[in-house]
């Protein structure tokens, strides 16, 4: 891990906060593909989402590591993720829409209001 970040937490910080404010739009996208049955389209950015949300967990994994305060909770993301899962695997696109366009980007509105 140490040899894939060798920025150093302010760089990391900065570029989590900059990732952070583009998960609204990405989110609003996802939620009106799923709405209007784009699916393939949707998956497409479903996996760059998830991409972006694993580099946030092993940020997190590095701030625990040095003993840094991350202001995310993972736990929470996480959850909130598998009941995004759990939507489209029972094909409930609007609902799936809903949980990611509300409550996945509101976890992660504490980075923007620094």
């Amino acid at each position: 891990m140490s040899k894939e970040i060798e920025l150093t937490w302010e760089e990391l910080e900065k570029n989590l906060i900059k990732y952070s404010v583009q998960i609204p739009n990405g989110c609003e996208k996802i939620g009106e593909y799923l709405r209007n049955n784009n699916i393939e389209i949707a998956v497409d950015n479903i996996n760059n989402l998830l991409e972006g949300l694993n580099w946030i967990i092993r940020v997190k994994n590095f701030s625990l590591v040095e003993n840094i305060e991350f202001p995310l909770d993972i736990v929470k993301i996480l959850q909130i993720w598998a009941d995004f899962n759990g939507k489209l695997a029972e094909r409930n696109y609007d609902d799936a829409a809903d949980i990611l366009e509300y409550e996945f980007v509101e976890e992660f509105a504490v980075l923007n209001k620094n």
